[in-house]
């Protein structure tokens, strides 16, 4: 049997230019999905006309909530995965919970992970990473960094941030809320490879 040589085809300038063009598409793409993202959610943040969210929105620019990954191989595990994630509990919890106060889904939803802003990173390769922390369990670190800013947190969101991955007891309906959400939007984006998010690994 004949062995078959593959030849490579020789990479033109054209060649070049047409995957360098994609490739900034689709980094202009990923960046917009990122903002538009960011606009939702500081719009859903301030309609609740809480004391104090200004500051809460100016931690999430500094901590690089927008673009941080929510996990490092669970779920939302890409640039702006931490944002999309906490953006789809809370849409679910609307959704689902409308007889609930609409400002404290609205808070508890799109902070119950917020120290993941600066938990996980991205290194120069498109690996992501996780920073070693001094105060672990993170909806209990979440809910440090939250009252740090001085904002005020009602106890059924505190209740449901420092608990929200623990199945709640009776008489918690928020905490309800937050707890189921947050499985159903975690199930809908299962983790990508390292290899699908940057195939030079």
């Amino acid at each position: 049997m004949q062995r078959q040589i593959l030849i490579p085809l020789p990479c033109t300038t054209f060649t070049y230019r047409v995957v360098f063009f994609t490739f900034l598409c689709i980094m202009k793409s990923q960046s917009l999905h990122i903002t538009r993202q960011r606009d939702e959610i500081i719009t859903l943040l301030t309609s609740t006309q809480r004391p104090g969210m200004n500051e809460v929105i100016a931690y999430l620019d500094s901590s690089g909530y927008f673009t941080a990954p929510s996990s490092e191989n669970r779920h939302h595990n890409w640039p702006g995965g931490l944002a999309q994630h906490s953006l789809g509990v809370c849409k679910v919890a609307l959704n689902r919970y409308p007889h609930l106060p609409k400002e404290s889904i609205i808070i508890a939803s799109l902070l119950h992970d917020l120290c993941k802003a600066r938990q996980f990173a991205v290194d120069k390769q498109g690996r992501i990473y996780e920073r070693r922390l001094h105060i672990q369990g993170h909806g209990r670190r979440s809910v440090w960094l939250i009252e740090h800013t001085r904002f005020h947190l009602t106890g059924e969101e505190r209740t449901a941030i420092l608990s929200h991955m623990h199945k709640p007891g009776e008489g918690h309906p928020l905490w309800q809320a937050i707890y189921t959400s947050d499985r159903i939007d975690a199930k809908l984006h299962r983790a990508i490879s390292p290899h699908a998010l940057n195939p030079q690994l």
